[in-house]
């Protein structure tokens, strides 16, 4: 299924299952589309083979979301760019297993260049960080967004079950949250 106004492309796996209307549209703009059938579209043409880090491309398209995998010393940072929804959430929570099961200390999801995060998106985050929370290894870092997306956190009250760290003039910090 996909949307004529944004672009979202929704597989859905079993045939009597429907989206009548674009949840993207819906959140962002409040504005009801009806989804209409594709069968040549891909679900989300940002995905990346596992471990492989991708060079960050200029061009997205509305729905996509891309996932640029660096380490920086003991931490492995996975920063997001694009929109993070219901289509592109099972590429961040594959990502986000990997880094788990690699020999990080630290995993850091980067959030600055989010432009969009609807509940799909924040409840990938919420496993990630239970997941992470019972192994005790590695550590699971956020690094704040933009406003609109640390409001979600807030309504959501979400943001005191993260842990979210602050970049100041090269200095890294981090505050944890119970």
């Amino acid at each position: 299924m996909t949307c004529p106004r944004c672009g979202l492309s929704v597989r859905l796996r079993a045939s009597f299952l429907t989206l009548e209307r674009c949840p993207r549209c819906i959140a962002k703009r409040g504005v009801s589309v009806p989804m209409v059938i594709s069968k040549d579209r891909p679900i989300n043409r940002s995905r990346t083979d596992r471990g492989a880090v991708r060079q960050p491309r200029l061009d997205l398209m509305p729905g996509e979301l891309e996932i640029e995998t660096t380490r920086d010393r003991k931490a492995l940072i996975l920063a997001l760019r694009g929109e993070l929804d219901l289509a592109s959430a099972p590429s961040l929570e594959r990502q986000l297993r990997d880094a788990q099961a690699s020999d990080a200390e630290r995993v850091v999801v980067d959030l600055r260049e989010l432009e969009f995060l609807d509940s799909a998106g924040l409840h990938v985050l919420l496993d990630a960080h239970h997941r992470f929370r019972a192994q005790q290894r590695p550590a699971l870092f956020l690094r704040r967004g933009r406003p609109g997306i640390q409001r979600l956190f807030e309504l959501t009250a979400t943001d005191s079950i993260f842990d979210f760290e602050t970049d100041r003039r090269n200095r890294v910090s981090a505050r944890r949250c119970r």
